[in-house]
């Protein structure tokens, strides 16, 4: 019965959602112990109660309203604190303009905590571009009921898709996403500085016909924020195309889903690559584009690795 409600992951309309959780519902209803005294009952009681209320919260009810209250709250806690070797933002962040501009974010890691808390939730940041929408997949988004209630509550995160992402773009608004998206994630190794982007030529490709300014940014001690399962690689890669984030990893000792509070994450802001507006970019363009754009990620790792504490042999393994 969870793997039914599971497989709503999968499906992209929302109305078709709406009947596959009503179903998956009435399936649970059925085979719901008649009594509260049946070996197991209140265990069956206790998910399906989480289950139906998530379902209903995120299928049924629209977005919950935006909640600056709680933001500035979260803000003056400084979650970056959590992280007590060091978490901050640096970098070419008087290159960043308020609008016109695409901010992608390497590597993914599991959590993203230099995308998360440098800049999703950073105050600086939000001074600086208070307009930038961060995107995220729709899985996180719009199907894991806690993400879904912090991103409504944020107020500036949105799922990231080709037609959201054309929109703000088209609309000169910031925008900040990682390109590497699960696959990133699902590569992600203890100690590795690895991304996951030579295929990834989409966000080129629209940036070219939008004309907007690229940054590069790259958030070190990433990876050094879980230990992460190495096996079955490949098949956790085909799971990625289904929106699955096939990761096992392992963080705090005291609480695994928590990154290491030792790892220090340092977030580099590269100057930004200004792209030409060409309305019908050809696979030439979009290949010569993504080179500069990956030259350029590069040049911002070797730079920067030494301040990371980095030694000088580290590599960006790019995938």
């Amino acid at each position: 019965l969870s793997f039914l409600f599971f497989a709503m992951m999968g499906i992209e309309k929302k109305t078709h959602r709406q009947v596959w959780f009503v179903v998956c519902t009435t399936v649970s209803l059925y085979f719901m112990p008649r009594s509260f005294w049946a070996p197991g009952a209140w265990r069956y009681y206790i998910c399906f109660l989480q289950t139906t209320a998530s379902g209903v919260i995120m299928y049924f009810l629209g977005p919950l309203p935006k909640q600056p209250a709680f933001v500035k709250k979260l803000q003056d806690l400084d979650p970056c604190k959590y992280h007590v070797n060091g978490c901050e933002l640096v970098g070419a962040l008087d290159d960043i303009k308020t609008e016109g501009s695409m901010m992608c974010f390497h590597p993914h890691g599991i959590l993203s905590v230099g995308f998360s808390l440098n800049a999703c939730w950073n105050k600086r940041f939000r001074e600086i571009s208070p307009n930038t929408r961060f995107m995220i997949d729709k899985a996180l988004r719009e199907d894991v009921i806690f993400f879904k209630l912090l991103c409504d509550a944020n107020g500036h995160v949105d799922t990231l898709n080709k037609k959201n992402l054309l929109k703000h773009m088209a609309n000169k608004t910031n925008v900040a996403f990682i390109p590497g998206g699960f696959e990133d994630a699902t590569a992600a190794e203890f100690g590795v500085e690895r991304t996951v982007m030579k295929k990834r030529t989409g966000f080129i490709k629209y940036a070219l016909q939008n004309g907007v300014r690229v940054h590069p940014i790259y958030s070190f001690g990433e990876s050094k924020t879980y230990y992460t399962m190495k096996s079955f690689l490949d098949f956790r890669m085909w799971l990625n195309k289904f929106g699955i984030p096939a990761v096992i990893m392992f963080g705090f000792p005291f609480c695994p889903l928590l990154p290491r509070p030792e790892a220090q994450i340092m977030t580099v802001v590269g100057k930004a690559i200004e792209f030409p507006k060409i309305e019908t970019p050809t696979s030439e363009d979009v290949t010569k584009w993504h080179k500069t754009y990956m030259d350029a990620l590069d040049k911002l790792f070797e730079d920067n690795k030494k301040a990371a504490g980095l030694p000088a042999s580290k590599k960006l393994e790019v995938w």
